[in-house]
């Protein structure tokens, strides 16, 4: 199992399955140039990637400035990702290096289907399905280009999918 705490959550992946890409060796090498990334990546399904980032928290949605910023956040978290992930899978960057389990390399080089997750701990179901819409209009080019799914979850949510423990 990779185990690993993030934003007051403990997340378990399997090891075959799951990449704690913040940890990669990948992600190492790229911070330094202002590259930024999701907590994790893992296989739900035969072809359903999961991409995930948590929050200890999220400004309300009527709070513009900060909204703003905490949005831009997240997109450049994930359109960092998918491009390291792009890299990896191109032998652009070394696919061992983003250290990924063997079973999730392997769709990831095929046809897959993103599911970008973001995972607010103590947030409302209310203020989860709030974000979310406001997310889908920030996000709407990536989800469109990459035919993917966006959620935005509490942490309840997270442990009922067994995301965290």
């Amino acid at each position: 199992m990779i185990t690993f705490e993030e934003s007051g959550m403990i997340f378990s992946l399997p090891q075959d399955k799951g990449c704690h890409i913040e940890a990669s060796p990948l992600y190492g090498r790229l911070l330094s140039r202002g590259v930024k990334s999701v907590e994790c990546l893992f296989l739900k399904k035969r072809d359903i990637v999961c991409v995930v980032e948590a929050k200890s928290s999220s400004p309300c949605v009527e709070n513009k400035k900060d909204l703003d910023k905490y949005l831009q956040d997240i997109r450049t978290k994930y359109v960092d990702t998918l491009l390291m992930i792009y890299a990896a899978v191109s032998n652009i960057q070394k696919m061992t290096d983003m250290a990924a389990g063997n079973r999730l390399e392997a769709v990831l080089k095929g046809k897959v289907q993103y599911h970008l997750v973001i995972i607010v701990n103590g947030y409302s179901a209310e203020g989860c399905r709030q974000l979310d819409l406001v997310i889908k209009k920030v996000m709407a080019d990536i989800i469109h280009i990459l035919g993917a799914q966006v959620f935005v979850i509490n942490e309840d949510r997270a442990r009922k999918c067994g995301i965290i423990r």
